[in-house]
């Protein structure tokens, strides 16, 4: 979830105090984690109950084509740009996303409520 990135940006700098690392790791661990579950449930919802397998597959494999196709180029940008700077983009890459999820729930509660 770049959209919590912030953690990582103020850690730009090198210090003794291994806290701040440990509490920036653990919350975006745990952020992680709460998106991919819900990412999972969002998707188990938008399924046709008749065929649930295939329209999983269909909707995990198109939301991994920015993970296969971004991953390379990231490698790259953040060697040219700096830690810091690339976890800034990230941040501001996802901002419209997040506002786009946002401004789409109502619509997703929809679709879920006509699938039941």
């Amino acid at each position: 979830l770049q959209a919590f990135d912030w953690g990582i940006v103020s850690l730009d700098k090198a210090s003794q105090i291994d806290l701040m690392l440990v509490a920036v790791i653990a919350f975006e661990n745990i952020s992680g984690g709460m998106g991919t579950a819900a990412f999972v449930a969002l998707l188990m919802s938008l399924c046709s109950h008749r065929y649930t397998a295939t329209h999983y597959a269909l909707l995990s494999a198109f939301a991994a084509v920015g993970r296969i196709y971004v991953s390379p180029v990231s490698g790259v940008l953040s060697e040219s740009i700096g830690w810091p700077a690339f976890f800034l983009f990230s941040v501001i890459i996802a901002a419209p996303g997040v506002a786009a999820v946002w401004m789409m729930r109502a619509t997703v509660r929809r679709l879920v409520a006509a699938a039941d």
